[in-house]
C-alpha cells in the first residue's frame, strides 16, 4: 500500500538530512505540517506568516528538489498559513495518495516498502503547530508580532543535479584550468578566486562545473548556504519585488540574495540591456564580497565582450578570476562516449565510439546527442528486427547519417529511407519490400514510395522496379499519400519529421 501524505513528509524530511543541516530539518519537523498530496501539489501548512517567508527564503529550493525527485515527477509545493486554510487532517483515504511515488528512481518497490515499514507510526491526526520558533535563528523577533504582508513569489532556482560532480568530469586539456579552478572555489571560497567568472560556448561544461561546486559544498561543508540560479530568475525576482511597491518585498528580495554564502549565476550575458537589474546585482555583489562571501558566474563570452553592461559591473566580473572552457578534445570526447556507454550498459566498441569522437566534436551536448540516438535507434531494432550483439560501425554510421557534417555524410538512398520509415512505424525493414498488406506495413510501404520520388527524384518505373511492384501501384501510392498531406495536418508534420531526419535539413516543408 502507497505512504499517505505524512508518510511521505516523513520521507522527505529523511531525504532532506542529506542537503540541508540537522538543525534545519528539526526545523521543519517541529514548523511545518503537511496538509494534503495530490497528483499536482503537496500543501504544507505553517503557524506564522514569518515563518512561511523563512522557509521560502531558505529552505524552498531544497524542499522543491527532493519532493520532485521522490514523487518521480514535478509536484508543486504549496506553503500555507493557520489563518488561510482551515485545519484538515492530514490523514488521507487512498484515493488521496499519491501515485506518482511509484515512480522514484531512487528507490525499488521492494527498498520503498522497506524503508517505510522502518518509519515511526505517525499519529492519524497531527499536533497543533507550536506558535513559539525552535532556536533557529530565522528572522528577526520582531517580525513575529508584525501582522501579515505580501510576499515575493517563490522562484525556487536550479534544482542542483547530484550527477554532476567533481568525480564525473572528464578533465582534460582544454578544461583543466577551469575545473581545478571550480574544485579550489568549492573547497576554499572567498580567496583569490572570488569572484569566479568561467566563459565558453554553449555545451562545453560550465553548468557542469556549477552543480559540481553545488554538490561539494552541500556534502563537505552542509551548514553553507548554496543559491544558483539563472541570470533571467534573478531578474524575475528583482520585477516581482518592485511589482507592488512594497518595501517589505524588496527586503525579502536583498534579505534572499545576501544572506548566502555561495551565489552562483549562470549566462550573466543576460544581464545586458537591463539597467535596473544590473543596479540591483551590483549593490548585491558588492555586499557579497564585503562580507567574504563566494560568487561564481558562467557566461557565453569575455566580460568586457558583454553587449551594454556597465564599466562598473565589467570590472567587477574581472576582479577575481577569469577561466575560459575551450571544446572538447578528442580524448575528452572519447572517454565521455566510453562513460555514457558504461552506464547505459550499451555495447559501443571501440570503433564506433572513434567514429562518433571524430564527426561530433563542436561541444559535448552534440556528442550526448549522437550517443542517444544510437541508443534509441537501436534498441527500436532490436524489438523490431531481434538484432542481438554489439552494435556494428556500419550501423553507427547508418543511424548518424543526417547529423554528420553535410561533407561528410553518405548520399541518401532508397535503403537509408526505408531503414528510417521502418524505425519511425516500428516495423521490419523486410516487411515494407515484401507482400504484407497490414494497414500500418502499407502505409509505411506507402510512404517509402513516396519518399523515394520526392527525396531521390527517381522516376516511378525506377521505384517500381525497386520496390518489384508495376508503375502504377507506385503512382497509385503517391497520389494517396499527396492526398493525406494534404487534408490531414498531423501526417503532414509526420511526413516533414522524416523528411528532416534523412536529409538533416531544418527549412524542409
Amino acid at each position: 500500500m502507497l505512504p499517505n501524505v505524512n508518510d511521505f513528509w516523513q520521507i522527505i524530511l529523511s531525504q532532506l538530512t542529506l542537503r540541508i543541516s540537522t538543525e534545519s530539518v528539526d526545523w521543519l519537523q517541529t514548523n511545518v505540517i503537511p496538509i494534503r498530496a495530490d497528483d499536482t501539489e503537496l500543501v504544507l501548512q505553517v503557524a506564522k506568516p514569518f515563518h512561511k517567508i523563512w522557509l521560502e527564503n531558505n529552505l524552498f529550493t531544497d524542499l522543491q528538489a527532493v519532493v520532485n525527485e521522490m514523487n518521480g515527477a514535478p509536484l508543486a509545493v504549496s506553503i500555507m498559513t493557520a489563518s488561510e486554510t482551515n485545519p484538515v487532517s492530514s490523514s488521507l483515504s487512498d484515493s488521496s495518495l499519491i501515485p506518482p511515488l511509484t515512480q522514484t528512481l531512487s528507490l525499488t518497490q521492494e527498498e520503498r516498502s522497506a524503508y517505510l515499514a522502518k518509519l515511526p507510526e505517525v499519529p492519524p491526526t497531527p499536533p497543533a503547530v507550536p506558535t513559539v520558533s525552535p532556536p533557529l535563528p530565522v528572522l528577526p523577533t520582531e517580525q513575529s508580532t508584525t501582522p501579515a504582508r505580501a510576499e515575493l513569489p517563490v522562484h525556487t532556482g536550479i534544482p542542483i543535479n547530484q550527477e554532476y560532480t567533481f568525480a564525473n568530469f572528464i578533465v582534460g586539456k582544454p578544461n583543466q584550468m577551469a575545473f581545478a579552478s571550480a574544485k579550489a572555489v568549492a573547497e576554499a571560497p572567498a580567496q583569490q578566486q572570488n569572484p569566479f567568472f568561467i566563459y565558453g560556448k554553449s555545451g562545453l561544461g560550465k553548468t557542469h562545473l556549477m552543480h559540481a561546486i553545488c554538490n561539494h559544498v552541500r556534502t563537505h561543508t552542509p551548514e553553507k548556504t548554496v543559491l544558483f540560479l539563472t541570470s533571467e530568475q534573478f531578474t524575475n525576482d528583482f520585477i516581482s519585488s518592485l511589482s507592488k511597491r512594497d518595501i517589505n518585498l524588496n527586503q525579502q528580495f536583498r534579505e534572499k540574495y545576501r544572506n548566502v554564502d555561495y551565489l552562483l549565476i549562470d549566462d550573466v550575458q543576460f544581464f545586458g540591456k537591463k539597467d535596473g537589474t544590473q543596479e540591483e546585482f551590483f549593490h548585491t555583489f558588492n555586499e557579497l564580497l564585503n562580507y567574504s562571501k563566494q560568487i561564481v558566474m558562467t557566461c557565453d563570452r569575455l566580460p568586457e565582450d558583454i553587449e551594454e553592461i556597465e564599466n562598473r559591473l565589467t570590472s567587477r566580473f574581472s576582479a577575481g578570476l577569469v577561466v575560459e572552457i575551450k571544446p572538447p578534445d578528442f580524448e575528452i570526447r572519447s572517454a565521455y562516449l566510453q562513460q555514457l556507454a558504461t552506464a547505459e550498459h550499451f555495447p559501443l566498441g571501440a570503433d564506433s565510439i572513434q567514429f562518433i569522437a571524430e564527426n561530433f566534436y563542436q561541444n559535448m551536448r552534440d556528442v550526448e546527442k549522437a550517443f542517444n540516438r544510437i541508443l534509441t535507434y537501436y534498441g527500436i531494432e532490436q524489438q523490431t528486427n531481434h538484432l542481438t550483439g554489439p552494435i556494428s560501425l556500419e550501423q553507427t554510421k547508418e543511424y548518424l547519417a543526417d547529423l554528420l557534417p553535410k561533407n561528410k555524410r553518405k548520399p541518401l538512398d532508397a535503403e537509408m529511407i526505408i531503414a528510417e520509415i521502418a524505425r519511425f512505424y516500428k516495423v521490419d525493414r523486410k516487411k515494407i519490400l515484401g507482400k504484407s498488406r497490414p494497414k500500418n506495413i502499407a502505409t509505411a510501404r506507402q510512404v517509402s514510395m513516396y519518399l523515394c520520388r520526392e527525396l531521390l527524384d527517381w522516376s516511378f518505373t525506377q521505384i517500381g522496379s525497386f520496390f518489384s511492384r508495376d508503375h502504377t501501384t507506385i503512382i497509385y501510392a503517391y497520389e494517396k499519400i499527396t492526398k493525406k498531406i494534404n487534408t490531414d495536418t498531423s501526417f503532414k508534420e509526420e511526413i516533414q519529421h522524416m523528411k528532416r531526419q534523412l536529409v538533416g535539413d531544418d527549412s524542409v516543408q
